[in-house]
């Protein structure tokens, strides 16, 4: 299940470039599916929008934060790395230390660049290197640029598997203008039922600021058609042959789904 919203938000945060008090976000989930298939989907789908509306130049950042059990030795491994130069963290990452130690990645002090650098890397379980990998090597099939990023963590708790990032310039340092990743115990957290979660979300103003620093300007445009590929035969095997004739559509200038579930 596909769903997506937009419009205005707040935070609490200090206001920095492209960064509001009131701002406006477009979201985009997933639900209800555990597939790598689906993820390499997601960012595919974020790769044709992006550049429908001009912004060519991009960096997409990949990490993997492993399963529950990699995430727990690896924040124990980091708490233990990190207690130690305490002294020498900035104020942020000190609270940081004590409340959730990966989010020190997250720090632009450049203080503590250095500290960071040297920082244990995480293992990953077999299970998790496999869908890591299942996802790099079907964004490589799409012919989707993207780099890989260790210490990208992403801001937010409820994170799972994988995640992952778009950058661009004209920002400052808080240059990211998109990010998601999956989140698979979310809903259950909130009350809800056990299903499978990825997504990601764009700050629109700051999408705006990248734009303009690209010198593009946003003009009014209408995909009139819709193409609906209709798979004859159902399966991960055969998902890259559908895939690949919906992105011709879409570079042609068509809407183009299809899917890639079993399904009558």
């Amino acid at each position: 299940l596909f769903i997506y919203y937009l419009g205005p938000m707040f935070r609490a945060e200090r206001p920095q470039a492209g960064r509001k008090r009131q701002f406006h976000q477009i979201g985009v989930e997933t639900l209800n599916t555990h597939s790598a298939v689906n993820d390499t989907e997601l960012i595919i789908m974020m790769k044709n929008y992006l550049e429908w509306l001009g912004l060519e130049k991009y960096v997409v950042k990949l990490n993997h934060l492993g399963s529950a059990e990699d995430r727990k030795q690896f924040a124990s491994e980091l708490s233990c790395y990190f207690t130690g130069v305490q002294s020498r963290l900035c104020k942020d990452c000190q609270f940081r230390l004590s409340q959730n130690v990966l989010r020190i990645f997250d720090c632009k002090n450049e203080s503590c660049q250095p500290l960071i650098a040297r920082a244990p890397k995480t293992a990953l379980s077999a299970e998790a290197k496999s869908d890591f990998d299942k996802v790099s090597s079907l964004l490589s099939e799409a012919r989707v640029p993207f780099e890989l990023s260790p210490k990208l963590v992403r801001g937010l708790d409820y994170y799972t598997g994988f995640v992952f990032e778009v950058t661009s310039v004209g920002l400052g340092a808080q240059d990211a203008i998109l990010a998601g990743g999956r989140y698979d115990s979310l809903i259950h957290d909130l009350g809800g039922p056990r299903v499978g979660a990825s997504g990601f979300s764009i700050g629109v103003e700051r999408f705006l600021l990248a734009l303009e620093a690209r010198g593009v300007h946003l003009e009014e445009s209408v995909l009139k058609d819709t193409v609906y590929v209709a798979a004859l035969v159902h399966g991960e095997e055969t998902c890259s042959f559908y895939r690949t004739i919906a992105q011709s559509l879409v570079e042609a200038g068509k809407r183009a789904h299809f899917s890639f579930a079993k399904g009558s």
